[in-house]
C-alpha cells in the first residue's frame, strides 16, 4: 500500500526556521524514507512560512511543501490561516489517505481536517504539551494545553508518543484504539563513532537551545576549578547572559552557534563526553545522536533522560544540581575504562531502540492499521 499522507506541523514552524537552526537534514530524514520505501506516493508539508517554497529543491519530488499564504502576515495571520487552512486546502486534503500531526501545538488543525473531509488522523507528541506548560509555570498556556490534549486526542484515530510517560498517561487516560511508543529517531548510519578523531577540540560538549529549561547556568557552575572546556552548539534567548556568566567565572566555554545536523556526527566525534543537564526533556534528539556516535553521556535525572540513559550502563544520571554535576563530569572524565563501556552501551541501545528505519517500519504499520480500521 502506498498512500497520500498530510503532515500538519507543529503551530508558527516553517521549514526555513528547520534550515536555519540546522534541522531540515534532520527532519526530512522519516519522509525521505517513506518515499523512497514507496510507503508514501505523495506527502504534503503543510507550513507556516510563507517562503517555504524556496526550499523545495531539497526534497524529493513526492514530498510538497504547501506554504502559508502572504495573505496571512504575523501572529494574528497565523492563528487565522490556522482555523481557515483545511478550507483554504481542502482539494488536496480530499485527496489524502491519511493526516498526521507532527506535535500537539498544531493538532487542532489536523482534527477540523479529519471533520472536514472525513479522513483518518494520527497525533504525534514528542512530550506532555501541559506538562511542560505547568513545568514553565505558564498557567494560562497549561489550561489550554489541557483542552488541547483532551480535544486532539478525542477525534484521533491513532497517536503516536515518543515518551514512555506520556504513553502511559494516553493509555491511562484515552480510549483509542492504536497508541504507540515511537521513539524519537536517529540515522545510526550516519550518526556513527567509525568517524573518531585522533585529536580532541575539546572536553565536554552540548547541543541544543540556550533556554532556562536546559539548566545550562548549573554546568557553567559546575565547571569551577575543573580542568575542562565545555564547547556549546546552539543558540537562543539565554546566549548572551551566559556568555557574561562564562567570563565572570573564569571557566573555558566556547559558544560555537547553530550549526546544521550533517556536521554533527564529525563534530561530536571530536569530544570525550556529551553532558545535558536539563530540568525536563521530551525524548532529548540531541543527546540519542550523541550515544549513537558513540560518546559517552551524563544527564540529568529526570523525564525524558532517564528514559534514554540507565545509570552505569548506557550513560551516567545525576541530579540537576552544580554539586552533582561537577562529581558525575570528574568521575566519568577521570576514568577511561568507564567512558569506553557507556559509549560502548549507548551506541548499542541507539542503534536497537531508536534507529531510523526501525522508526520507518514502526510508523508505517500504524498507518496500515488506522487506515483500514477507518475504511
Amino acid at each position: 500500500m502506498s498512500i497520500r499522507l498530510a503532515v500538519f506541523f507543529t503551530w508558527d514552524i516553517s521549514v526555513q526556521l528547520w534550515n536555519d537552526t540546522g534541522l531540515l537534514s534532520r527532519e526530512k530524514r522519516l519522509y525521505e524514507e517513506l518515499v523512497k520505501k514507496n510507503i508514501c506516493k505523495e506527502i504534503y508539508w503543510f507550513s507556516y512560512g510563507v517562503q517555504d517554497a524556496v526550499y523545495q529543491h531539497l526534497l524529493p519530488s513526492a514530498i510538497h511543501i504547501i506554504s502559508k499564504p502572504r495573505c496571512f502576515p504575523g501572529k494574528i495571520g497565523t492563528v487565522l490561516y490556522a482555523f481557515f487552512l483545511p478550507i483554504i486546502h481542502k482539494t488536496i486534503l480530499s485527496q489524502c489517505d491519511l493526516y498526521k500531526t507532527n506535535q500537539m501545538s498544531g493538532s487542532f488543525v489536523g482534527v477540523l481536517a479529519r471533520f472536514l473531509c472525513g479522513k483518518p488522523l494520527i497525533v504525534r507528541t514528542g512530550y506532555s504539551l501541559s506538562s511542560f506548560a505547568r513545568l514553565k509555570g505558564y498557567h494560562i498556556r497549561y489550561w489550554w494545553a489541557r483542552f488541547l490534549e483532551y480535544f486532539s486526542y478525542s477525534y484521533a484515530d491513532g497517536v503516536i508518543v515518543a515518551g514512555e510517560e506520556e504513553y502511559k498517561n494516553v493509555l491511562r487516560k484515552y480510549s483509542i484504539s492504536f497508541v504507540r511508543r515511537i521513539p524519537n529517531y536517529v540515522d545510526v548510519e550516519i550518526f556513527t563513532s567509525s568517524t573518531k578523531q585522533e585529536e580532541k577540540v575539546g572536553d565536554l560538549v552540548f547541543v541544543g537551545r540556550l533556554d532556562p529549561q536546559k539548566n545550562i547556568e548549573s554546568l557553567l557552575y559546575a565547571l569551577v576549578g575543573l580542568p575542562y572546556r565545555l564547547d556549546i552548539y546552539g543558540s537562543g534567548t539565554l546566549k548572551d547572559k551566559l556568555k557574561d556568566l562564562a567570563k565572570s567565572l573564569g571557566v573555558s566555554v566556547h559558544f560555537q552557534g547553530a550549526v546544521s545536523n550533517l556536521l554533527l556526527p564529525s563534530i561530536l566525534n571530536q569530544y570525550t563526553l556529551y553532558v545535558l543537564c536539563s530540568h525536563y526533556e521530551g525524548t532529548p534528539k540531541s543527546l540519542l545522536e550523541a550515544m549513537a556516535c558513540g560518546l559517552p553521556c551524563l544527564g540529568t535525572n529526570v523525564a525524558g533522560i532517564r528514559d534514554v540513559l540507565a545509570h552505569g550502563k548506557t550513560g551516567w544520571l545525576v541530579e540537576p544540581t552544580v554539586k552533582d554535576l561537577q562529581d558525575g563530569i570528574s568521575k566519568i572524565m577521570g576514568d577511561k575504562q568507564l567512558q569506553e563501556r557507556l559509549g560502548r552501551e549507548a551506541r548499542h541501545f541507539v542503534a536497537e531502540q531508536h534507529s531510523l528505519a526501525a522508526t520507518v517500519e514502526k510508523e508505517a504499520c500504524l498507518y496500515c492499521q488506522v487506515i483500514k480500521s477507518s475504511s
